[in-house]
């Protein structure tokens, strides 16, 4: 059974909530006698990436709330004490979260995949390269313009708005 970061490509430790899957492909088991399931990712950037996708379903900007909702004591262990402040000390953030921002994106998510593996190991800083983060970011930028729709249903919704595109 394999439960590391490197493995399973989740470096945000994101929970795995659907009752179904296969344990090994799907999900992977935390600490023994957890019972807690964790998401198996195909590649380093989709758990990368994975990380931006569960806080933006969150529908909130403010760092501080985002990292209480993220992280609470379980039992795989305690949450770190004002995680959302620590985040933005320590990586250089705002309050807010711009989705629009991607060097911001990148450092936020440089600094969860530190948070939550650092205690663990420092070898996650040679496992998760630039590039691994850059294409995370780039994989949930595209993902959040594709759920906006086709071009032209974009543009039909501008111009509902009033805006003229053409």
């Amino acid at each position: 059974m394999a439960n590391n970061i490197y493995e399973n490509n989740n470096p945000g430790s994101i929970t795995y909530w659907d009752d179904a899957g296969i344990e090994g492909v799907d999900y992977y088991l935390g600490k023994k006698g957890s019972g807690i399931k964790y998401k198996k990712f195909n590649s380093k950037a989709e758990g990368l990436k994975g990380i931006l996708d569960v806080i933006y379903n969150y529908a909130s900007t403010d760092i501080d709330t985002i990292m209480n909702k993220y992280a609470k004591d379980d039992k795989s262990g305690k949450a770190i004490e004002n995680y959302g402040e620590e985040l933005r000390y320590t990586y250089g953030l705002s309050k807010g979260l711009d989705y629009d921002n991607n060097d911001q994106l990148l450092e936020f998510i440089k600094g969860v995949t530190h948070f939550e593996n650092s205690a663990n190991s420092q070898d996650y800083r040679k496992y998760y390269m630039d590039k691994d983060y850059e294409d995370a970011v780039k994989l949930f930028q595209e993902k959040r313009l594709l759920d906006k729709g086709t071009i032209n249903e974009q543009i039909q919704d501008a111009e509902m708005k009033g805006l003229n595109l053409q």
